[in-house]
């Protein structure tokens, strides 16, 4: 602590904190002057436990979040509110051979061949101008050429007092083996019925 003391008679405001007993805490000293000499310190010092312990759960979930998304199967983007990427996940850039730089600042349906880029537009600037999570479903063009269906979900990012829209987050997922296996259902049943109708006829 010796430091911190050292420095406050030398003029500078110090801040530090220390623990003492399982609590935090947070000391503030301040120089005060006299005929242009520091003459005395003024010290305060505040219990910052539950603060401090606030912050560390806070940055845990920052992590266990940012895990999740850089291992999620789902394309997960964050955008500007003119469209462009601002970030994306390492699913994204797997998929596509790309990497942060060659997506930053562009439209997504600049760098992906989609089936309806109007829908994608218009529900893009749905979310932001009725502040609510749009939902729907589009087909992405992969770079070997085959089409996957995805189910598509923007969502409205708001700043600070939650009153103006910041940006849009995008998360991408990936319904193909899905819709395979719905028309596949489909088609089975399909059989079903009419081998069941034959029969009866024959009957």
């Amino acid at each position: 602590l010796k430091q911190y003391y050292e420095k406050a008679w030398l003029g500078e405001r110090i801040n530090y904190e220390y623990e003492c007993n399982g609590f935090t805490i947070l000391v503030s000293l301040q120089p005060i002057y006299k005929l242009g000499y520091v003459t005395e310190l003024i010290g305060s010092a505040c219990d910052v436990t539950e603060h401090r312990a606030a912050l560390v759960k806070a940055k845990a979930r920052d992590e266990q979040y940012r895990t999740l998304v850089e291992n999620s199967e789902d394309f997960i983007f964050r955008f500007h509110l003119d469209g462009t990427i601002a970030s994306s996940n390492s699913k994204m850039y797997v998929t596509y051979d790309m990497d942060a730089e060659s997506l930053k600042g562009k439209l997504l349906t600049e760098v992906i061949q989609m089936d309806e880029p109007e829908k994608w537009e218009a529900n893009f600037e749905q979310a932001i101008v009725e502040r609510k999570t749009q939902q729907f479903g589009i087909h992405l063009q992969h770079p070997d050429g085959s089409e996957h269906a995805y189910n598509v979900t923007l969502s409205p990012l708001f700043a600070d007092g939650e009153t103006e829209v910041d940006g849009v987050t995008g998360t991408v997922h990936d319904i193909t083996d899905l819709k395979k296996r719905e028309e596949a259902d489909q088609s089975n049943r399909a059989k079903s019925e009419f081998l069941a109708r034959m029969s009866h006829e024959i009957r």
